[in-house]
């Protein structure tokens, strides 16, 4: 079972890639999502995140890198995330470059995070 922190941040990247009409979740869209729960923003500050920074590099790179859909095509995950009531399940989880998923962490390389500290947000996700 998932916790209610998770299952909300998984709610909200949800709610965000169907907003921008985004047909993947992508793991941009849950870093972002991440960045609203405050034990996930304390984890990027003591690894020496720069949290609103990344929020703008990663709301930018949404912007510009990944494509909405058509007006007249339905946006964002299929129905029924397994372990979150009521959400959405993702047709697919891709990282921005279009890869299976893995972590893209540009946005927070570019910050100066380590790929081990991107192991410590990846890890946040399911704890």
């Amino acid at each position: 079972m998932l916790s209610p922190d998770l299952s909300a941040t998984l709610q909200r990247a949800v709610a965000d890639t169907r907003r921008r009409r985004h047909e993947y979740l992508t793991l941009e869209h849950l870093l972002l999502a991440m960045l609203d729960d405050p034990t996930a923003v304390d984890v990027v500050a003591k690894c020496g995140g720069e949290v609103e920074k990344l929020r703008a590099e990663l709301e930018q790179f949404l912007t510009d890198s990944v494509e909405a859909l058509p007006e007249d095509e339905e946006s964002g995950p299929d129905p029924a995330v397994v372990g979150v009531p009521g959400a959405p399940t993702p047709r697919g989880v891709h990282t921005g470059a279009g890869e299976p998923i893995g972590v893209n962490a540009g946005p927070a390389r570019r910050l100066g995070c380590s790929p081990s500290r991107t192991e410590v947000l990846r890890a946040c996700a399911f704890r």
